[in-house]
């Protein structure tokens, strides 16, 4: 049993970092948060897949500021099939009234975007942030009719094209403005559990040094995109990372560590047959820890066991004793309700006591 949990959490190690990277692959595509005339309920932003799995995209939260948004589906189905589009709007209805001819998957969600500017998430269902953006008003797209897009690598400032690849050439001869937009996302590698050592990692790579917050009162500053880190103690943490003008954040839960309660058997400790079960307190699964209560158990309870062995033979010795006293009473009694032995001669009776 023992080998199988271990090559059970062995296979989850393994595979814990692609699952962690599978999330990563919905990006935000484009922000449409100040639109032309009123903005009341026709804000929306496009997710795109890029990925190879599809994932149910309903159990997902937008992040804005410190909520966090739930995603309903609106049209089309909550599978976030790969290599496709979708959006979210404020409004499924309003956003359908500007945008008529939209075809594709449409989740709706209850939010407000800052006309001035503020941080975006994609959280999963453990409300990791696998993907964040920061846009600013300054960038553009402030109430003109456009929107931010990223094209290739590069956010730009052009006409809205929900649902659709992003591209320059689609621009109809629109000149495009470079939207510098702070861009990154984190993922976390490894046993989410307290004692355990999590590696962060980031994307894009960092170049020099990046500053680390790792929201347990621990801060360091390391050379690169990944750190490693250890929580003492169970609970959710909030980690930021901070480099090339970037800055990454999510929030992780780190569980308790497992406890184990065994129960020990003493075979034949009690003198009816009948095995002796002892059951230890809940025990850390440290092994070492874990043999020595095991032992420490143990031998407590054959102690009890020998203390009840022993208790129980002491009335069988008692009962024995005043038997043997009954006997001796009992035969003395007896004998002197015997009549005395006779013994006739010629010139008389003589008793003979």
């Amino acid at each position: 049993m023992k080998k199988a949990c271990a090559l059970f959490v062995f296979t989850l190690l393994l595979s814990w970092p692609g699952m962690a990277r599978a999330y990563t692959q919905i990006l935000i595509t484009e922000i449409m948060y100040d639109v032309l005339g009123a903005d009341t309920g026709r804000e929306w932003i496009e997710v795109y897949n890029s990925g190879t799995t599809s994932i149910d995209f309903s159990s997902w939260r937008l992040g804005e500021g410190e909520t966090n948004h739930k995603i309903n589906q609106a049209k089309g189905d909550n599978i976030f099939s790969p290599k496709t589009f979708a959006v979210i709007a404020d409004n499924p209805e309003k956003f359908l009234v500007d945008y008529p001819d939209y075809a594709g998957v449409l989740f709706d969600s209850t939010f407000a975007l800052s006309n001035d500017g503020e941080t975006l998430s994609l959280k999963d269902t453990t409300l990791n942030a696998l993907h964040e953006i920061t846009y600013l008003k300054d960038v553009g797209a402030a109430g003109d009719g456009s929107s931010l897009q990223k094209i290739d690598t590069v956010w730009h400032v052009a006409m809205p094209t929900p649902g659709e690849e992003n591209s320059a050439s689609g621009q109809s001869g629109i000149a495009l403005q470079s939207a510098p937009i702070a861009e990154s996302s984190m993922t976390a590698i490894g046993e989410l559990v307290e004692g355990e050592i999590i590696i962060f990692d980031l994307d894009p790579v960092a170049d020099g040094q990046t500053a680390w917050n790792f929201g347990d009162g621990t801060a360091t500053d390391v050379d690169g995109s990944a750190a490693e880190h250890t929580y003492a103690f169970a609970g959710t943490y909030t980690v930021v990372a901070k480099y090339a003008g970037n800055t990454a954040q999510m929030a992780v839960n780190i569980a308790a560590k497992p406890t184990l309660a065994e129960t020990i058997e003493v075979v034949n400790a009690d003198p009816s047959g009948e095995a002796l079960l002892v059951t230890t307190p809940e025990i850390s699964t440290d092994d070492n820890e874990h043999e020595g209560t095991k032992q420490e158990i143990s031998s407590q309870a054959l102690a009890a066991a020998a203390v009840s062995t022993s208790t129980s033979v002491y009335p069988w010795l008692l009962g024995l004793c005043g038997l043997a006293v009954l006997a001796v009473i009992a035969t003395r009694i007896i004998k002197k309700q015997e009549p005395p032995f006779v013994v006739v001669e010629d010139d008389g009776i003589e008793l003979i006591d």
